[in-house]
């Protein structure tokens, strides 16, 4: 016998963790500036990153976006 859970323990392990993790999940608001700042974090890159935008673009339009950004992030 071996001193290993069995692949069945382990998930029903995570699968109870996952929940409580996610049950303590909370918002918190965010400012316009610490969107901005984020941002300028970026690698300015002419490559699309997951959603298909780049760092370059991102970086160039950090003070129209970071506004409605902040709102949408702040609403959900």
């Amino acid at each position: 016998m071996t001193d290993h859970p069995n692949q069945y323990e382990v998930i029903k392990f995570l699968n109870k963790l996952t929940i409580h993790i996610i049950a303590e999940m909370k918002s918190v608001p965010t400012k316009e500036i610490e969107k901005m700042s984020t941002m300028k974090s970026f690698q300015t890159k002419n490559s699309a990153g997951h959603v298909g935008i780049s760092g370059r673009l991102l970086k160039l339009s950090e003070h129209i976006i970071s506004k409605p950004f902040s709102h949408i992030c702040n609403s959900s």
